[in-house]
């Protein structure tokens, strides 16, 4: 057995127990019938949480994305061992202006063709967070373009685009688009993860076929109790979506999480 702590930037960037109810598995053919009717458009908006912005003051850009009845799209580790992609974002930005990382939500297992995937249905936000220079006139406009792509699937897959222009204001001060703010942190507080505490103590080991996670709290901080929807999402396919995840609690102030590696699916032979 090796222990590898390597291993934990891959794990815990989406641990579902941290968000309770998140690990559910989700109908990706609720409410349609097979083949009834022609694909339906996702339903996608960009927007900003700022309404003006400043210099070297961050704010965040949101993709939101509303899927049609019955149709999903997928996380960057969809677990089915063939070509899923991803919600994407190309950015055009102003000069010295610097595009964060997508935060992506916790995502859903749903069931198709016999195979569990990784994903996303209903409305999601997928959020980037922009940092502009030190150096913005105060009284100019910024604009931001951007190029989003994503796959929609149900009993087929079809790929989707849209392309946005936001158009800012610099003031000496930021000021936040309170309705749109209040949407996003709404959203966010219940699909977000959450950074554990700087109190737990993390490893993880490897046998090969299975990677068992480790959480230990100081002064009996962790439940006595196992939380619900406990589930890890990587990001790079090491974690197996095809079994479940099993939660111990071997003492006291421990909490263990028992992964399958990803050894492929009926569908690829490819990890």
């Amino acid at each position: 057995m090796t222990t590898s702590r390597a291993l934990l930037p891959l794990l815990l960037v989406l641990v579902g127990f941290l968000l309770p109810a998140q690990g559910q598995e989700f109908d990706p053919f609720g409410g349609n019938d097979l083949g009834s009717a022609p694909a339906p458009e996702s339903q996608a908006e960009l927007w900003s949480t700022s309404k003006e912005v400043a210099a070297g003051e961050p704010f965040e850009v949101v993709l939101k994305l509303s899927h049609p009845l019955g149709w999903h799209s997928y996380y960057k580790n969809a677990g089915t061992g063939v070509p899923s992609p991803p919600p994407t974002i190309k950015w055009t930005l102003p000069g010295g202006f610097i595009a964060g990382e997508i935060l992506w939500p916790v995502p859903h297992r749903s069931k198709f063709a016999g195979v569990k995937s990784v994903g996303y249905e209903g409305t999601n936000y997928f959020a980037t967070t922009i940092t502009p220079p030190s150096d913005l006139e105060v009284g100019s406009t910024i604009e931001i373009k951007a190029e989003a792509n994503w796959q929609m699937c149900k009993e087929l897959c079809i790929e989707e685009q849209a392309a946005f222009t936001l158009e800012l204001p610099v003031a000496a001060e930021a000021a936040i688009d309170q309705a749109r703010t209040v949407e996003f942190e709404n959203y966010a507080r219940k699909n977000l993860p959450v950074a554990p505490p700087d109190s737990w103590e993390l490893s993880a080991e490897d046998d090969g076929e299975t990677i068992t996670l480790f959480i230990r709290g100081m002064e009996g901080q962790l439940p006595a109790d196992l939380p619900g929807g406990i589930y890890l999402y990587d990001e790079d396919g090491q974690v197996g979506a095809q079994k479940s995840h099993t939660p111990t609690l071997p003492e006291t102030g421990v909490l263990a999480i028992k992964a399958p590696r990803n050894l492929g699916t009926k569908l690829s032979d490819t990890p």
